[in-house]
């Protein structure tokens, strides 16, 4: 990749994004029951209102056996085409989950909480090889409570002494049945649909509804794109349904993503969001709504109307905004004070310039007082784009998480944080923590976690 670009995809995969979010509202919390996993040997069911999905683990390799409506009473792993939970074509080995080559781990379940509310369960499951390389995939299944869906991530260890990479993945391939079907599918602004198959790079997310009047819905997470070498922009994950293979696989790009992993370094992988439905496609978009009101816990963080003072910014004082701003923005009923790019004394610094205010931690009080939130465009990089810190690096995202965690939320009541995306370049060349292939990348998964 000579050069990187990263841009928004909206409507669904609005939701995938790794733009931090501080919620203030708390979460929501009218669960319906709550969601299980339970083990029989090497076999593991999880299930809540909607759905249930088995996995197994037998003679060296881990499955997904079933997926199961419950409202539709329908199994989905049915189809003719070749089913697996993982494939990585890894240090130039092929590497499958159903292989025969891997051996067990101590699996373990575990409570997801936030804000000590229960969300559902996490299942993790850990499988290990040496031959013909060695590695560790930590299989990672999370199912809500009431009526959501299943996202299932792993996170990949090279246990070797130099360093492996990833060339292209699946992951996950499901043989899901090529019934007939209306497929709903999002390119980037809008919704089309197909009776047909759906290509790799045609859509950021899939709502197949069979015409028995119920179905699946696919989500990749994850879903930047980097620029290639062809310059069109290519995501890092795709999802291919019926075009020339007989089955549902989610892939990578090799042009946007191969995974370096440095000597006994662990590190995330894409994750997908897996829903049933009863019903037609709005039943289908809701059911992948339920899911990712639970997947992120947050509640109504969309509904905002605010006030960004890049329109006036000409006009940025201390006085404006006591005077002016924040009273119009009470009597218009919005709900948020937004202060965008330029407010600090440089990118990098949480300090304010004096010609906008002496004491933003004032200014602050005074707006949340007045029953508004305030946010801030706030640069992860520190600079300009292109240059700056390197969010590749875990150090730079830690001194970032410090600055918004121990400095802007308790002393500026901050409650949302905007970046801007094209921060997310690629490094043209290899450093001590990434790969011009999967920089962009490692930026996207490490700014998630501030």
């Amino acid at each position: 990749m000579a050069r990187g670009l990263v841009c928004f995809v909206l409507v669904l995969s609005m939701l995938f994004s790794s733009i931090p979010f501080i919620p203030t509202s708390g979460i929501q919390t009218a669960y319906a029951a709550n969601s299980s996993v339970v083990r029989s040997g090497d076999v593991w069911t999880l299930e809540n209102d909607v759905m249930k999905s088995v996995v197994s683990f037998a003679s060296g390799s881990i499955q997904m056996t079933s997926y199961y409506n419950k409202e539709a009473g329908k199994e989905y792993l049915t189809g003719s085409g070749s089913q697996y939970l993982f494939y990585y074509h890894y240090g130039g080995s092929d590497l499958y989950a159903n292989d025969g080559g891997w051996t067990l781990g101590t699996a373990t379940i575990t409570d997801i909480t936030k804000f000590g509310t229960n969300c559902g369960k996490q299942l993790t499951i850990p499988v290990t090889r040496t031959s013909p390389q060695n590695v560790t995939i930590n299989l990672k299944f999370e199912i809500y409570n009431g009526k959501s869906g299943l996202k299932y991530s792993n996170s990949i260890k090279n246990n070797a002494a130099a360093q492996k990479t990833i060339t292209n993945s699946d992951i996950i391939s499901l043989n899901l049945p090529n019934d007939a079907h209306t497929l709903y599918y999002v390119p980037n602004m809008a919704w089309y649909s197909t009776s047909g198959s759906l290509a790799p790079n045609a859509g950021k997310n899939a709502i197949t509804v069979y015409n028995t009047g119920d179905g699946w819905g696919l989500q990749p997470e994850m879903n930047w794109k980097t620029e290639g070498t062809s310059g069109m922009l290519r995501p890092f994950a795709s999802i291919n349904a019926w075009s020339s293979i007989t089955n549902v696989k989610v892939s990578t790009n090799t042009e946007a993503l191969q995974l370096v992993l440095f000597p006994n370094e662990e590190f995330e992988y894409i994750s997908v969001n897996m829903t049933v439905f009863k019903g037609d496609i709005i039943d289908g978009k809701m059911a992948v709504e339920e899911h990712f009101r639970k997947r992120f816990k947050y509640h109504d963080v969309t509904s905002l109307f605010l006030t960004n003072d890049w329109d006036y910014i000409g006009q940025r004082t201390d006085a404006f905004f006591r005077n002016t701003v924040v009273p119009k923005a009470v009597q218009a009923g919005l709900d948020m004070v937004m202060i965008d790019d330029l407010w600090n004394t440089t990118r990098d610094t949480t300090t304010a310039k004096t010609s906008f205010t002496s004491n933003l931690a004032s200014l602050t009080d005074y707006i949340v007082r007045q029953g508004l939130r305030f946010g801030l465009w706030f640069s992860m990089t520190g600079d300009n784009h292109n240059v700056g810190r390197d969010l590749a690096d875990p150090a730079n995202i830690e001194f970032k998480r410090s600055q918004v965690e121990d400095t802007m939320i308790p002393q500026y009541h901050l409650s949302h944080q905007m970046i801007d995306l094209t921060e997310f370049w690629p490094n043209t060349a290899a450093t001590s923590t990434s790969h011009p292939s999967d920089s962009v990348y490692r930026k996207n998964v490490l700014v998630k976690t501030i």
